[in-house]
């Protein structure tokens, strides 16, 4: 472990930096398969709300559940990001189903 490594964080864990970070960028962490779940634990460790963290095998599923959890937000922005065998475009065609 380096001098300012937090206790919680493997050398060159991006995961938990990301998770870090999270904090103080997002309301709200969804994740979407069974490796991206190792950001929502690294968030955890680093203190992020349990309660707004939520981890989904599928992308259709993580986007019908932000339409309903963002159904009475306004002025909402929302991050989509993973790498393109995740699929993504269907959680934002989910969440944008009417």
């Amino acid at each position: 472990m380096t001098k300012n490594q937090p206790p919680w964080a493997a050398p060159g864990d991006v995961n938990a930096f990301f998770g870090l970070m999270l904090d103080n960028i997002a309301d709200l962490l969804l994740t979407v398969g069974h490796r991206a779940e190792k950001i929502a634990a690294a968030a955890k460790k680093a203190g992020y709300p349990v309660d707004r963290c939520q981890c989904f095998a599928s992308a259709q599923d993580a986007g019908i559940y932000l339409r309903g959890a963002l159904a009475r937000r306004t002025e909402t922005v929302v991050l989509f990001k993973g790498s393109r065998g995740m699929a993504l475009e269907k959680a934002i065609a989910e969440f944008g189903h009417e």
